[in-house]
């Protein structure tokens, strides 16, 4: 027992002596002790809009930690950069660094010293740069500035060449409210600015975030794109769903979901509800009843989908469920997650054929799919309108 409770203990020393040894090494606490590393060599520097991007060959040595930029910042402090050496074969590629965030095109000193994991330090080697003006940036930016239509809203489209940090800020009125925007465009890119669907004008400046200095404001008057289906105007009684006991619903939940866009916007999924997992899933629910007969049989709506799917609409009279075999063909609808699409599907035809005119009190039921669990549907403003209001609004 003696000897067994002995060779417990040396185990767990080497173990614990392990441990320290890697914690050191990982640390640097002991790796490169006593050691001094050579300088960097082969430094250049290229001079950019409030920046200096220097750039070095490491030494071929190892042991070494970072490398240490210093230099005296915008408000005459000390201030440095730590540039970590890589520890694979890219060590050996000439490295760069991009201080940056100078207001004024003077003369700037930068002292790069190689540093090792003990604690080494190389001798300094000293280069003087003179950055271009910063000023010049957001000017730039807010010269390249470009609009783009979209829907219920604006691309703003810009460059930055420089790469050196601005901001754009935006502001403009929607639905009776001044709304902002602050757009980080250190990079040349594009911003969304929405929802609206009104006449608006945009205000925006280019600001340098280092010291606050803004380009005068200019304004563009934008109409976005608007689609008739959204038609927030419109008196058509919608079709509109609640998913309770009275919707009879079969393997499919749906919520009610809130934005600017929509009189009604709902989201339904399909997931097994019952017990009993055999044959297909068959999703599907009733919609709430009609509250005014509908003014045409021209089925319309917008949806967004995850995955590549299928509907069909059956036709419900007054007080009772779906009337058997009456209901629209299996139509297909396209994989679309981000993307709002129309719906546009003319039901007169089937629907007359059955005597079925989406009166007062009637209803339909959503199918959607047949077997697949985790199709999730969006779908808003879902109406009946007649066909010459498509043929009006474009939609036939």
């Amino acid at each position: 027992m003696k000897n067994s409770i002995n060779i417990f203990l040396l185990a767990l020393a080497l173990l614990l002596l392990g441990s320290c040894s890697d914690e050191k090494k990982y640390t640097g606490a002991e790796q490169g002790k006593g050691f001094t590393p050579s300088a960097v060599s082969d430094v250049s520097y290229e001079p950019g809009y409030g920046s200096v991007d220097i750039t070095w060959t490491l030494p071929d040595e190892e042991g070494l930690y970072y490398i240490n930029v210093a230099y005296i910042d915008n408000e005459g402090k000390p201030a440095s950069q730590k540039i970590f050496v890589p520890t694979d074969e890219t060590r050996l590629l000439p490295q760069t660094c991009r201080v940056t965030g100078f207001m004024v095109p003077d003369e700037k000193t930068f002292t790069i010293t190689t540093v090792a994991y003990g604690g080494g330090k190389s001798a300094p080697v000293v280069i003087t740069a003179t950055p271009l003006d910063a000023g010049k940036v957001k000017e730039n930016v807010q010269n390249s500035i470009t609009f783009t239509n979209a829907e219920y809203g604006y691309y703003v489209n810009w460059e930055n060449e420089a790469q050196f940090p601005t901001e754009i800020w935006i502001e403009y009125k929607a639905d009776g409210n001044v709304k902002q925007a602050i757009v980080d465009a250190t990079n040349t890119g594009t911003f969304f600015v929405g929802y609206f669907q009104e006449e608006t004008d945009l205000t925006y400046t280019c600001v340098n975030p280092f010291d606050q200095s803004q380009t005068e404001a200019m304004t563009s008057h934008v109409t976005p794109l608007t689609n008739p289906i959204d038609d927030q105007s419109s008196t058509a009684s919608y079709i509109t769903f609640t998913g309770d006991r009275d919707a009879s619903p079969r393997n499919l939940q749906v919520k009610h979901v809130t934005d600017v866009l929509s009189n009604y916007h709902f989201q339904f999924e399909t997931i097994w509800l019952t017990e009993n997992r055999t044959g297909p899933i068959d999703p599907y629910m009733y919609s709430n009843e009609f509250t005014a007969d509908a003014k045409g049989l021209v089925l319309i709506f917008r949806y967004m989908v995850n995955m590549k799917s299928t509907l069909q609409f059956f036709y419900c009279s007054y007080g009772g469920g779906a009337l058997g075999g009456k209901s629209t063909p299996t139509i297909q609808i396209k994989e679309s997650p981000d993307e709002w699409q129309n719906f546009v599907f003319d039901c007169t035809t089937t629907a007359r054929s059955w005597g079925w005119n989406a009166a007062t009190g009637d209803r339909v039921r959503i199918d959607v799919d047949d077997h697949v669990e985790g199709v999730i549907l969006d779908v808003r403003n879902m109406r009946f309108i007649s066909v010459d209001d498509a043929k009006f609004m474009g939609l036939l």
